[in-house]
Formats: structure tokens, C-alpha cells, sequence
């Protein structure tokens, strides 16, 4: 009966859906989101507006709620702390079809020795124009680029086997925005310009309401700063930098579902011209931008081969909504993968991430499809170490339950060669040492009697 029930309401919804006209039905969809009295008078004001275009991959198709996604390279964007946590080292290529002829290419690689990650980004974006002359004939062409490349380092704090640490992470970025001057004849500034700026994360992982068995944690949370810095040029427009916070919770083993609010503001004031005609002095404050951003995504694993994510950012005037998915090219489908054999097998796959992206414009819907091609390449026998740590551990436990204490020591000396943060051993090992030292004290006590 409930079966029934649920097909009769998707044909009604999808028979009022298709019934009604494209623009009409859009128009209703964008007055759900959007407030037409309450316009953003600080929208699109920023430069170097590639900073607001995602890449594409899981960042893009989670509706960029990614600020406490720990598991991705679309890390670079959100939050620069995440290197610092990647079993995987991984390189991205990106194509993202924004509007017609305005193309953004990006390409990406992270990787990961013990605490300290790694890792470089870099954007471009490129759109090809004619310039005409009064009479409308074709006068000149240029292409009009802007390309960002981001820098990454990031270290984990703290950690060890109960808790995760905490990471932190730095991107060191420069910008250039190249704007060919197509009439040599006009007396205007030339527009093209470096930028330098910095991104800050910070980011920690624990587990809350778990009922699954698992070594992940299951809930992530992170603190970014992102596009904090400038632009050179003769009266600068200020970078959208933002202020974000955002967690990733996983109640389901194979779903996550995260949120991230955003707070975009401009770290110096809009340009402006004196009286003479020279541009007022940058001064440097917190100053009101486009304001709060929430973003909501998620992330689920519905084949061995293939996952399915989707998200809505929510931002003043053009809301986004985003779907896409992974498709893993590698496994077989039906192999019967759980998580420690998907993470061992992981290595060296290529994956495949296709997304479709619909921005709510006033007019007319701004819609476009971005490509992501992964390749994983490898943990650098991470995994093999902590299965050999856990081996190890064990093994000294027996060992230890035999009375055989001083062996046990030695191989719990061999675990924390191998991890010097994995406290069981470390704790266990101390245990030992003192019913050695106590062992000691009895032997004597019972000599001097």
C-alpha cells in the first residue's frame, strides 16, 4: 500500500512539474530561494571572481559544504588543514564548462608523510572576445585569463590513538589577472594585476553517536579563513574573503552529509576617485561584503563502484544547486569491499567525477557541467604499517598473558618505532616496565627478611 501511495505522489509531482512551461516552472523554483526586495548591493564587486568558481569534484557537488570534509582534494578550496589528514596521496585533473566560452581548468596534487602534508593547485580561466570598432567590424581578439596557483602545507597536532589531533594548515597563494588592452588608442588603465594572499584552516575529527564499527571517525569539524590579501593595481578591488565553519557527520557508514555557514567580507574598501582624479588610498579594516553563505551536501556510496552526491549553497541573489557522482573505474561490480579492503585496494585507481551545477539568476538559469579525473597514488604502505603496529600489539599482549614480560616490552618497543603516538603500546609498555620495577622491590624486600 505505502508503495502505491509513493508512485501516485511522484506522478502527480512530476505530471505538475512537466505540464507547466521551462521558464515558468524556473521562475517559481528561484522565488522560493530568492527575496527580489532584499538584493545584495555588494554581489559581484570582488575581483578575481575565479576565486568563486569550485573546480568541480566532490567540493563542487556537495554545494561547496566542505569545510569539515576530511577525506577529499577538493580540500584546497575549503579548507588547507585536510592535507594533513589524506590516506591517500592523489592528483586531480578539473574541466569546468562555466558559460559559453568561458572555460576554468585546474589540476591538483596532495600528498602526505606521517603528520605533515602537502600539496599545490593550480586554477586557470580563460575566455576568448572579439573587439569591434564603431563601424561593427572585427577591430581586434584577445583572451582574457585570470590563473591562481595555491601552495599547501599543513600539520596534525597532538595526535594519537584515542584522539585525532589537530590539524592545521596553510595556502600560500598568487594570483594574475591578464586583460589584453584591444584598443591601444583608448587613454585607460591596463586592468591586469598580481594578487597575494593566504588561506588558514584548522580541523578535528572524533566520533559522536556511532553505530558502526569502523576506525574512521565519524564526525569532522573545521575553522577556514580564506582569501585573506590583496590585489596591485592603482585602485585595488578587494578578493572575497570569507570567514567559514562547517562540519561532516557520517550517522550511516556509507553516507555523510556536512553544512558550512560563511561569512564574506572585504578586507579594505571599494575603490574611489578624488577630485583629481587619482585613486583614494586603500585603507585596510573589516568591511561588509556579500555576508552569510550556508551550504548543505552530501555523500553517499550506492554501488562498490559508484557514489552519488548533491548540494545547495545558498548565497544572496544566485542560489546553487548541485548534483553529481564518483564512478570508480577499477573494481568489479558485485566485490564485496569493506572499508579496510577499499582503502588498501584504493591505490592507484582513477575515478571519474562528473557534476551538473544549476545557479538561480533572476533572468534565466546559469547552468554547466564540470569533470574531474582522480588518480590515486598510493598511502606510501601506510596502511601495512598499521596493520603491522596492530600485529605487533597483539602479539606482545599474548606474549605479556604469559608471563613473558621483558619480550613483551621489546615488542611494544617495536610499535612505537614503527608510531611513536600509538598510545596502547606506549601505556602498555609503562604497565610492564612497573611490574617489573615492583617484581624488583619484592625480591629485595623478601632478601633483607
Amino acid at each position: 500500500m505505502k508503495r502505491y501511495i509513493i508512485l501516485l505522489t511522484l506522478f502527480f509531482l512530476t505530471n505538475t512539474l512537466f505540464s507547466q512551461d521551462a521558464l515558468e516552472l524556473y521562475s517559481k523554483i528561484y522565488d522560493i530561494f530568492v527575496d527580489s526586495n532584499e538584493q545584495n548591493d555588494n554581489s559581484g564587486l570582488n575581483s578575481f571572481l575565479t576565486l568563486y568558481i569550485p573546480p568541480g569534484g566532490k567540493y563542487e557537488g556537495m554545494g561547496t559544504a566542505f569545510t569539515g570534509v576530511s577525506d577529499d582534494i577538493g580540500f584546497f578550496n575549503a579548507n588547507p588543514s585536510v592535507s594533513s589528514r589524506l590516506n591517500l596521496s592523489e592528483v586531480s585533473f578539473f574541466h569546468n564548462e562555466f558559460i559559453e566560452d568561458v572555460d576554468m581548468e585546474t589540476i591538483a596534487f596532495t600528498g602526505r608523510y606521517k603528520d605533515f602534508g602537502y600539496g599545490f593547485q593550480g586554477k586557470w580561466l580563460h575566455i576568448g572576445f572579439t573587439a569591434v570598432n564603431e563601424w561593427a567590424e572585427r577591430d581586434n581578439k584577445g583572451i582574457y585569463s585570470e590563473f591562481i596557483l595555491k601552495n599547501n602545507i599543513s600539520w596534525n597536532l597532538l595526535r594519537g590513538f584515542d584522539f585525532s589531533g589537530i590539524s592545521i594548515g596553510l595556502n600560500t597563494n598568487i594570483g594574475y589577472r591578464s586583460v589584453p588592452m584591444v584598443y591601444n588608442n583608448l587613454n585607460v588603465q591596463d586592468q591586469s594585476s598580481f594578487a597575494l594572499f593566504f588561506d588558514l584552516g584548522l580541523l578535528t575529527e572524533f566520533n559522536l553517536f556511532k553505530f558502526y564499527s569502523s576506525r574512521s571517525r565519524n564526525f569532522s569539524i573545521g575553522l577556514s579563513f580564506l582569501n585573506i590579501g590583496r590585489e596591485f593595481i592603482d585602485g585595488p578591488d578587494p578578493l572575497p574573503s570569507s570567514i567559514n565553519i562547517g562540519f561532516a557527520y557520517s550517522l550511516i557508514e556509507p553516507l555523510t552529509i556536512s553544512y558550512d555557514l560563511s561569512y564574506k567580507f572585504n578586507l579594505h574598501n571599494y575603490p574611489s576617485k578624488d577630485e583629481n582624479g587619482d585613486f583614494s588610498p586603500v585603507v585596510y579594516g573589516f568591511n561588509e561584503g556579500e555576508g552569510f553563505y550556508h551550504g548543505i551536501g552530501f555523500d553517499i556510496r550506492i554501488l562498490d563502484i559508484a557514489s552519488l552526491h548533491g548540494g545547495f549553497l545558498y548565497k544572496p541573489d544566485t542560489p546553487r544547486l548541485t548534483i553529481g557522482t564518483e564512478i570508480n573505474y577499477n573494481k568489479s561490480p558485485g566485490e564485496d569491499v569493506n572499508l579496510e579492503k577499499e582503502y588498501l585496494d584504493s591505490k592507484n585507481e582513477f575515478i571519474l567525477a562528473i557534476n551538473y551545477s544549476l545557479d538561480l539568476m533572476p533572468e534565466t538559469p546559469l547552468n554547466r557541467i564540470s569533470v574531474e579525473l582522480k588518480i590515486n597514488l598510493g598511502d606510501y604502505q601506510r596502511f601495512e604499517t598499521r596493520e603491522k603496529i596492530q600485529e605487533l600489539y597483539v602479539k606482545g599482549l599474548q606474549i605479556y598473558s604469559n608471563g613473558e614480560i621483558e619480550e613483551a616490552i621489546k615488542i611494544w618497543e617495536k610499535c612505537i618505532e614503527l608510531d611513536s603516538k600509538f598510545d596502547p603500546a606506549i601505556r602498555m609498555k609503562s604497565l610492564a616496565e612497573q611490574s617489573i620495577e615492583l617484581q624488583v622491590k619484592i625480591k629485595e624486600k623478601s632478601s633483607i627478611e
